[in-house]
């Protein structure tokens, strides 16, 4: 037998042991998961309640300067009620609301804005906000002291994702141990500079005050709000459906802003629903809610949005029967409003392709 022969034997040999091994190891896998959901849920009783060292604050760390990354969308909602959005995952089917902060200067995408990054105009902002350790805290801690890490591991899978990204110096989603989630609300007034990314010079250019007045009034003038005029994607904000956005909102801000925001959501009526069930279901009902959420709305955005609707329905009817809805009349409404949406989006397009040329 010559040594190549006897060589493919033995990968052969070990990788059908890898095979047998394989369902072992997923099982083991599955079994640690499910011990770290528990532990996560059981954690969850003791949030905010165990101080932070002094080491991971803000001034601990020797930090200087808060940074919060966004789209151009977005600037004029956060010009006018400062920066109250932020996911922070608690564990599968858990989270609460939290600005979400960095102190990296650098380009990178810690908000998960993946396209919108190149295509719609990204944006820094540099916050002074207060340093408390019982306000900001330090991110990396807080996901490994509440958490069992989860955040951490999510990173880092889009980090490896992107490793390759040569647009990026540095890791794709930045560094959670840099980053901070602050408990409480930033305000316009903390907001003491805007920059937007120029991809030519690769370089923060300073935005003045009259062009964000300028950015401000043109997005304000839309019918539609969150109207992203770069994208055919209708949106829908999932953290408002999964529904911690309003029941564990830390800033106090959200629902106030919702109600402002409501008639020019192309979802208000799906949103009325949802906000109904995440307010009034708790325990198994609310985990089948956010189960069936994570279901349809997880991976690829361009979900079929149909199965939301339905879904919706089934539970705010099973649950709500002195409000029920007829299905058939509410796609017909959903549907009206999205076609509406893509239609403006259609003028707007033309508009800013005519000023341009």
């Amino acid at each position: 037998m010559s040594k190549l022969q006897s060589a493919s034997k033995r990968r052969i040999k070990n990788n059908s042991k890898e095979e047998d091994l394989r369902p072992i190891f997923n099982d083991f896998m599955r079994r640690d998961e499910f011990q770290k959901q528990k532990r996560r849920i059981m954690m969850r009783k003791l949030l905010w309640k165990i101080p932070q060292p002094e080491e991971f604050t803000f001034e601990g760390k020797g930090h200087k300067t808060l940074y919060h990354f966004t789209r151009e969308s977005n600037i004029h909602s956060i010009m006018e009620y400062g920066i109250i959005f932020g996911d922070v995952i608690l564990s599968t089917y858990d989270g609460l609301n939290a600005p979400n902060l960095t102190t990296e200067s650098r380009f990178h995408d810690p908000a998960n804005a993946e396209k919108v990054v190149n295509d719609e105009g990204y944006y820094r902002f540099k916050v002074k906000c207060p340093t408390d350790g019982d306000k900001l805290f330090n991110y990396e801690w807080f996901d490994k002291t509440y958490c069992l890490n989860i955040t951490r591991n999510n990173i880092r899978g889009i980090n490896k994702r992107n490793e390759d990204n040569k647009k990026i110096v540095g890791t794709y989603n930045g560094n959670i141990d840099k980053q901070y989630i602050y408990k409480g609300h930033i305000t316009p007034k903390m907001i003491k500079e805007v920059c937007r990314w120029n991809k030519e010079t690769e370089y923060w250019d300073r935005v003045n005050k009259k062009e964000l007045n300028g950015i401000c009034s043109f997005y304000d003038s839309l019918p539609f709000h969150n109207m992203n005029v770069f994208s055919d994607y209708v949106p829908v904000i999932k953290t408002r459906i999964y529904g911690h956005q309003i029941t564990d909102d830390t800033t106090g801000m959200v629902m106030k802003y919702h109600q402002k925001t409501e008639p020019k959501e192309v979802h208000n009526k799906l949103y009325k629903m949802t906000d109904w069930i995440s307010f009034n279901l708790v325990g198994k009902p609310l985990l089948d809610w956010r189960q069936k959420v994570n279901q349809i709305m997880e991976g690829d955005r361009k979900f079929d949005i149909s199965n939301l609707l339905k879904m919706s329905v089934l539970f705010y009817n099973k649950y709500n029967k002195e409000d029920e809805v007829d299905v058939s009349q509410f796609e017909e409404y959903t549907n009206h409003r999205k076609d509406v949406y893509l239609g403006v989006l259609k003028e707007v397009r033309t508009q800013i392709s005519e000023l341009n040329n």
